[in-house]
């Protein structure tokens, strides 16, 4: 079917994949080309939602993220508390053994100073002289004895304290470490989460584009039908 109208131009032609309208050089498919122009806003909607889809995940999985460094800074900080008071504990236990080995060592000075002004009486008798050496040898052992366990468990506290020492640094190196890099994850998932926007509002603004050219062409469409009913009549 073709209708022509005058010096218009109006040609309108019923072809295999729909209404035709043509006026001049200008060729209008009524049905295919708004077909057309709706198929191609469909996919820049998809693509929208899609990249606004990326963006909500990237915005959950950087607050997760975020929430985890928090929650392992705390413990971290917890952690390092403790070892920092078990070492102010330790270093206390120190304090007060090298003061009590100090106040043996004076006391020592004084009785041998005391036995050396001291005049010497010896027991008249055997048998005395045998029970003061006994009692003499009696508390030479239990003063070396003493004198032993206190340098061991100054050794043993020092020892300890040490290894508090090492756990403390290589608990801050782990801290610093682990910030290191969860610092730089959030940096890549906040980079990621700008280029995810950026595309956004890019497909959006197409997608804007279309709309108003799907409007445009639709209202030419009406238009031209609208001139094609009247042409019909007239004739």
């Amino acid at each position: 079917m073709q209708v022509a109208q005058g010096s218009q131009g109006l040609q309108v032609a019923q072809g295999s994949q729909g209404l035709q309208v043509a006026q001049g050089s200008q060729v209008l498919q009524v049905t295919q080309g708004s077909q057309g122009l709706q198929v191609a806003q469909g996919i820049q909607v998809l693509q929208v939602a899609e990249l606004k889809k990326q963006m909500v995940l990237a915005e959950n999985e950087m607050r997760d993220l975020r929430n985890a460094f928090q929650l392992l800074h705390g413990e971290v900080l917890e952690r390092l508390n403790s070892l920092s008071s078990q070492r102010e504990q330790v270093q206390q236990q120190l304090v007060r053994l090298q003061e009590e080995n100090d106040q043996l060592v004076g006391k020592h000075s004084v009785a041998a100073e005391t036995l050396q002004n001291e005049r010497i009486d010896f027991p008249d008798s055997v048998e005395d002289l045998q029970e003061l050496l006994l009692k003499c040898r009696d508390d030479l052992i239990r003063s070396k004895l003493a004198s032993e366990r206190l340098e061991e468990d100054v050794r043993t506290l020092q020892c300890e304290n040490q290894l508090l020492r090492a756990q403390m640094d290589a608990e801050q190196a782990g801290r610093v470490s682990m910030e290191d890099n969860l610092s730089a994850e959030l940096d890549n998932l906040k980079t990621e989460l700008h280029q995810v926007k950026r595309e956004c509002k890019v497909q959006q603004s197409s997608v804007e584009n279309l709309q108003l050219t799907l409007t445009a062409h639709q209202e030419t469409i009406s238009d031209l039908k609208s001139r094609l009913d009247t042409a019909l009549r007239a004739k």
